[in-house]
C-alpha cells in the first residue's frame, strides 16, 4: 500500500473537494507531515494524515468549529504517533456540556473492548484512558451528569473507509 500522498490523492481519496482541502491547509486547520514550501511545491500526507483529515470533516459534519476539530485532531494525531502500540481507539466519544455560560468539550478514546464499559449517566469511566485536551480551555475532563450531547465517532470505521478507498485506487 502506498505510504505518501499529494494533496489531489487526498482529496480524491477523502472524497473532498480539492478547493476545500486547499482552504483547511492554508487556514491551518489540518497539517500534512510534509508542507508545501512555495509555489510550485507539494505537500506530501500520510496515511496518518488522512485519517486525521476524515476525523476532522467529521467533526465538521457533526458541529464542531473549525478550530476545536483542528485542534483536537493535531493533538490525537501526536498522540497516535507517540504511541507504541499505534491505533489507540477504535471511538472517540465527545462530551459536549455548559459550563458557567461556556460550551466546552471533553474527549477520552476507546479501544474496541473498553467501549462497553461506558457509563452513559456520566458519560465517561474514569478506568478508561481519558486524553484530556488540558492545553486548551474549551476542553476540560470532567466526570458527572452535567453533560449536555454525547457524540460517539467510529474512528475505526474512518481508518477502514480510508484502507478500502486505498484498495481501490
Amino acid at each position: 500500500m502506498k505510504n505518501e500522498f499529494s494533496s489531489f490523492d487526498a482529496a480524491k481519496i477523502l472524497d473532498l473537494p480539492m478547493e476545500r482541502l486547499r482552504q483547511w491547509l492554508k487556514l491551518g486547520f489540518i497539517k500534512p507531515t510534509v508542507p508545501a514550501t512555495g509555489q510550485g511545491t507539494k505537500a506530501v500526507f500520510t496515511l496518518d494524515d488522512l485519517y486525521g483529515v476524515a476525523l476532522f470533516k467529521k467533526l465538521l459534519d457533526a458541529g464542531f468549529t473549525r478550530t476545536v476539530a483542528g485542534e483536537y485532531v493535531r493533538q490525537f494525531l501526536n498522540k497516535e504517533k507517540s504511541t507504541p502500540e499505534r491505533h489507540i481507539a477504535d471511538y472517540i466519544i465527545f462530551k459536549v456540556f455548559i459550563e458557567d455560560g461556556e460550551t466546552k468539550v471533553c474527549a477520552i478514546e476507546h479501544t474496541k473492548d473498553a467501549i462497553d464499559n461506558i457509563n452513559i449517566s456520566t458519560g465517561l469511566q474514569r478506568s478508561i484512558k481519558p486524553y484530556m485536551l488540558s492545553s486548551m480551555p474549551k476542553f476540560k475532563y470532567m466526570v458527572s451528569d452535567a453533560w449536555d450531547t454525547l457524540l460517539v465517532v467510529n474512528f475505526g470505521q474512518i481508518r477502514k473507509g480510508i484502507e478500502t478507498a486505498l484498495s481501490g485506487s
